[in-house]
């Protein structure tokens, strides 16, 4: 099979969907007789969810690299992710059309977002843009059941497969040894209002004897979030790799307060070393962690989350919790069942 890849990348590009694209794209390469050709694209922190010159001038050329490129080869598939905003739908349809005009292969796209149906109700226009988009997509590809249960009522079920996020770096870690649990809380994730990040600073400013430590890329507020840092509170730039797990292994919990999310990588991280996590019960969240779940705080709301967090340090079972959790992902999310289910959305069942 030969295919078209089309994205954000990690290293290049830090957040989950860019991460999520790198796993996928080491699936397909180790993969017998499949050859990937891919456009990747390249998007600054500061910039996710603006509209700009340079992302307009980005769009037109990744367009004309899909045509140039589909008019030369001959691809079986072309994968890229669908992007929920104005301009992000707009993108996607340009790829999706540059492909279809010039190539007769099978057009797959990624929904990692978990908030598809507010936004198709956003703008007047979008339902317009969403459906000239479904009309040349032959293969959707969401994170959950319950995310199939919601597309069904704008693309075909039998077109929907199900492929829930894993760890990159699952295979490649070591073993950190007991878990032991103190009055440390960690946030990994970019520092963006919608991340939730001053909903956590302003929670900790209310609480007392408990260290929280944030690590991230800053989105044009630098100075706002440094000046939240105390003695109990520390702003640290992006961590990654090993260093990352080491991190969240020692923390009591990670903490990650989303407005809205799809499937979140960095909770698939904690549950991977067995590190509790508190957070909003937004998107797919939810199935991520289990319907009995005992920590999650509402979004948008400091005192809930800080409520949260003592209730949390007063736990007496999170030794338990940390083995189930670490148990849920192997069941559920592990890479290699990532692997077969991506396969499956391609039509590789017997790679």
């Amino acid at each position: 099979m030969k295919i078209l890849f089309f994205g954000e990348l990690y290293p290049r590009v830090v957040h989950g969907v860019s991460i999520a694209n790198r796993l996928n794209l080491d699936c397909f390469v180790t993969g017998p007789d499949i050859y990937v050709d891919v456009i990747e694209e390249n998007s600054k922190i500061n910039t996710i969810g603006k509209a700009s010159f340079s992302k307009i001038k980005s769009t037109i050329l990744s367009a004309f690299k899909i045509g140039r490129r589909s008019r030369k080869n001959s691809y079986d598939a072309f994968y890229s992710v669908i992007s929920l905003s104005t301009l992000g739908i707009l993108k996607t349809l340009c790829a999706v059309y540059s492909f279809h005009r010039k190539s007769k292969g099978k057009i797959i796209v990624h929904l990692h977002r978990g908030d598809f149906s507010s936004f198709y109700r956003s703008r007047w226009v979008i339902p317009f843009l969403v459906k000239l988009c479904f009309l040349k997509i032959d293969r959707l590809i969401v994170l959950s059941e319950l995310q199939k249960s919601e597309m069904e009522k704008y693309f075909p079920r039998e077109a929907i497969f199900v492929v829930e996020n894993t760890v990159l770096e699952e295979k490649m870690l070591p073993d950190f040894g007991v878990k032991r649990f103190g009055n440390s809380f960690v946030y990994v994730s970019n520092f963006t209002k919608e991340k939730g990040i001053f909903d956590l600073l302003s929670a900790f400013r209310a609480l007392d004897q408990v260290r929280l430590d944030c690590y991230g890329a800053f989105a044009g507020n630098e100075d706002e979030i440094k000046a939240s840092e105390s003695s109990s509170v520390g702003i640290h730039s992006s961590v990654f790799g090993l260093e990352k797990f080491r991190l969240i292994h020692s923390s009591s919990a990670l903490i990650l307060p989303s407005w809205n999310e799809g499937q979140p990588t960095i909770i698939l991280e904690a549950m991977l070393v067995g590190t509790p996590v508190l957070t909003t019960r937004v998107g797919l969240i939810g199935e991520l962690l289990g319907d009995e779940y005992p920590f999650f705080f509402l979004p948008e709301n400091p005192e809930d989350l800080a409520e949260c967090v003592e209730r949390y340090i007063k736990y007496e079972y999170k030794s338990e919790l940390s083995n189930a959790l670490r148990k849920r992902y192997f069941e559920f999310f592990s890479q290699d069942l990532h692997r077969a289910k991506l396969f499956n959305a391609f039509g590789l069942e017997n790679f």
